[in-house]
């Protein structure tokens, strides 16, 4: 390049050549200095290495003289984590052919190149060859410069893989090339060539995208391990960046530790770098001279860290930037397109909804998929399967540096107005779904989508034209609502979208019902009778609005234990759905007849009979869990503890299957009343504290329901009789940090003592075994 430069300059300034301009002529400048070059390095390899065969016949133009393999960089800071990555790359060099190591840039996969290079250098007669490919521009120079990393003498201008891999025939070594990504072709010809004719050679390599080539192996490093929000303090140091943090901040403010005061900051900062070891590390530099509080809210406005650089890495690597303009700079043009644009998802996506986003005049149908496989190949996006879908996503700093991408290109206003109307349709298409057999399936796909799903409804509320049909969206929502949200977030968005649309129409009287619901549950009664008056004042529905106010009128009278009337304006809002012909309302309502228990038992059971046939006909399960539920506190209100027990645990395991924190409060709570009063009191505590953390800090113990709170009240007082004040406390803080699978899993292997001393029967597979209440004698 530098040769390339001087005759470029030598021609457009004569005045100042060396002799004749013309006699400054490219190629043969270029071969003039290989020449010498290669001679300089013979000379320099005759005084350093003893004359020893490398093979029996050599090709032409290399010396018959040893090389040297060069000797690794040291490790001037400790190496942390990364126990599965390194297991995992050492068994596929064991296994022979050659290895990959591909992620986003400051990944660190050149660290665990090189630390696995060193934990397996014996393995190789000839040691460890490292060729760096960073500053290599021209792909003819990747054999060269592997010659020269290698210290091969070579005689000869025209240099091939072929004739390197003949100088390398009997040598066994491990060779590490060093980012490939941006020589991928030339890296791929020289591997293969290696491979076929030097098997003694294995290849490391480390590429922000595969070299393609025959037999690669590839390996993808991830991010290190990120704490959870509520992760104790005791436990951080279990988690890779958290070490790492913490590693290098103390190699820069002696004495560093993660406390009290600042273990919550840590925990953000570690999340919000997503764990990727260059920003760990950028990060723990700027704690010289700001707290991790303080370092936390800069980044959290976008602001720069006080010093971005490490001056002794690469350049590509001293700040952030670099390293994004360098993966932006290997992208075709519509790859950095595609970058930006998807630079809008704030969560996980389809294939599906990139291409929503993508879709643009001119591009071809299959253009989306070629950008989107070029970003996964470059390491831009990452991607994963999860229930029977491919999905992709962002690191967060390569999402910031995509949006400022979009925001320069001046689509970033149309690219939104897709993303609205993509989810909006999306919202449409589960609405048939979540009273059926997809149910699981569509909570699953919109939790995943949530965060560009409140970018959609807000797009959709701004926007005159559009925010009828986004009010409809909400209401159809309502399962995602009470499942996936925060109830205090979700009284936000119904509220923000009744602000915003406030003609009457069946929109507004759905989302009406929808926020008296999520109201309810909050125990906001005042919120309750507002929303059962505008819908009876201004419902378009007629029998289906009508049961809607009933509904939430029989709600609100069992919150203020007026069970009569709850179980009249149930029944009035039963016969309304039954008449509409609206068989999710009617299995709600007749799940919410069995919480109020009112009427003989065979009617009761009746009432759960007929609710569970109709979630079987259409194959629903989340509801079911509810249905469940209920029956289980009414059969354990009469004494029947074996059978509510199976029951609650049967409502329990759907639950964890949707991560349906709400309703398995109420499951797990029930279940502490049976075993605190049959059996195993430690248990029965440690169940209590795990359905408060279930539940959040946002919602009433047991929804408010008096019959509920009686019975809470009067476990919690036997509970403090038998194990006292503190080893109450002691217990609800170890259930405290239950999930709901560890839960059910607990629960199974305590075998669930009941009041017989024996234990509860396990469940059976179908749950028409629970459905008639056999403990009650009653008809099927």
């Amino acid at each position: 390049m530098f040769v390339r430069a001087c005759a470029a300059y030598a021609r457009a300034h004569p005045e100042q050549a060396v002799g004749s301009a013309e006699a400054w002529e490219e190629a043969a400048l270029l071969e003039q200095w290989r020449q010498r070059w290669y001679e300089a390095r013979n000379e320099q390899a005759a005084t350093q290495q003893s004359p020893t065969s490398v093979g029996a016949d050599p090709e032409p133009g290399y010396a018959t003289t040893a090389f040297a393999t060069g000797t690794l960089p040291a490790e001037v800071t400790s190496f942390v984590g990364r126990k599965t990555d390194l297991a995992a790359v050492e068994e596929r060099l064991a296994h022979g052919g050659t290895v990959t190591l591909v992620g986003t840039g400051g990944v660190g996969k050149t660290r665990l190149a090189l630390h696995v290079a060193r934990r397996v250098c014996d393995r190789y007669r000839d040691g460890v060859g490292l060729v760096e490919l960073a500053s290599v521009t021209d792909p003819q120079a990747v054999v060269w410069t592997v010659g020269a990393a290698l210290r091969i003498p070579d005689g000869s201008a025209d240099a091939s893989a072929d004739t390197l891999a003949a100088a390398l025939a009997d040598r066994e070594l491990l060779l590490l090339l060093d980012n490939c990504e941006h020589l991928v072709e030339s890296c791929a010809v020289l591997v293969e060539t290696l491979r076929r004719r030097a098997p003694g050679v294995q290849i490391l390599a480390t590429s922000r995208r595969p070299l393609g080539c025959a037999g690669e192996q590839l390996w993808q490093v991830h991010p290190l391990s990120v704490p959870g929000s509520a992760t104790p303090l005791e436990h951080l140091t279990r988690y890779e960046s958290v070490e790492l943090l913490v590693d290098r901040a103390a190699a820069v403010v002696p004495g560093f530790t993660v406390d009290e005061d600042n273990h919550r900051a840590v925990i953000r900062l570690c999340q919000l770098l997503e764990g990727v070891p260059l920003l760990v590390e950028l990060a723990a530099r700027g704690l010289r001279v700001l707290s991790p509080r303080q370092l936390l809210e800069r980044l959290e406005e976008g602001l720069s860290l006080p010093d971005s650089s490490v001056r002794t890495a690469p350049d590509r690597h001293r700040t952030l930037r670099a390293v994004l303009d360098w993966s932006y700079g290997l992208c075709t043009p519509d790859e950095r397109r595609a970058w930006a644009r998807l630079s809008i998802f704030g969560g996980d996506f389809t294939l599906e909804s990139a291409e929503a986003v993508l879709a643009e005049a001119g591009w071809e149908t299959d253009k989306a998929l070629h950008a989107v496989t070029g970003l996964v190949d470059q390491s831009v996006l990452t991607a994963y399967d999860a229930e029977g879908q491919r999905y992709y996503r962002m690191l967060e700093p390569v999402r910031r540096y995509g949006r400022d991408r979009l925001a320069e290109s001046g689509t970033a206003e149309e690219t939104r107005r897709r993303l609205r109307d993509w989810y909006l349709t999306l919202v449409e298409r589960a609405e048939s779904a979540w009273s059926g057999a997809g149910q699981a399936l569509w909570f699953r796909r919109l939790r995943r989508g949530h965060a560009d799903l409140k970018v959609a409804l807000r797009a959709g509320l701004d926007d005159p034209a559009t925010v009828r049909r986004t009010l409809r969206a909400m209401g159809t929502l309502w399962p995602y609502w009470m499942l996936c949200v925060p109830l205090s977030e979700s009284r936000h968005w119904l509220e923000l979208g009744l602000q915003r649309c406030q003609e009457p129409g069946p929109e507004r009287d759905k989302a009406l019902w929808v926020c008296g619901f999520v109201a309810v549950l909050q125990r906001d009664l005042d919120t309750v009778d507002r929303c059962a008056r505008e819908i009876e004042q201004e419902g378009t529905g007629g029998t289906r609005t009508e049961s809607d106010a009933a509904l939430l009128r029989s709600l609100a009278a069992l919150s203020w234990a007026e069970a009569g009337t709850a179980r009249a304006k149930a029944l009035r809002a039963l016969q309304g759905y039954r008449r509409h012909g609206d068989e999710f309302g009617e299995q709600v309502t007749l799940g919410l007849l069995t919480l109020i228990g009112e009427g003989d038992q065979a009617t009761v059971a009746e009432y759960h009979r007929k609710a569970v046939e109709l979630s079987l006909r259409r194959g629903e399960r989340w509801h079911r869990s509810y249905l469940l539920s209920t029956f289980g506190i009414y059969l354990w209100r009469q004494g029947e503890a074996d059978e509510a027990a199976a029951h609650l645990v049967r409502s329990l395991e759907i639950s964890a299957e949707f991560d349906d924190r709400l309703g398995g409060a109420m499951a797990v709570n029930a279940l502490a009343w049976i075993l605190a009063e049959h059996g195993d009191p430690g248990l029965a505590a440690r169940l209590l504290g795990a359905a408060r953390t279930l539940l959040g800090g946002g919602v009433p113990q047991l929804f408010g329901f008096p019959q509920l709170l009686w019975e809470h009240r009067r476990c919690a007082a036997r509970l403090r009789a038998e194990l006292g004040a503190d080893g109450v406390a002691r217990a609800r803080e170890e259930g405290a940090r239950l999930g709901l699978a560890e839960i059910v899993r607990l629960l199974h292997e305590s075998g669930l003592p009941a009041c017989g001393g024996g234990s509860v029967a396990r469940t059976g597979e179908g749950d028409g075994e629970l459905a008639g209440g056999a403990a009650l004698g009653c008809a099927r």
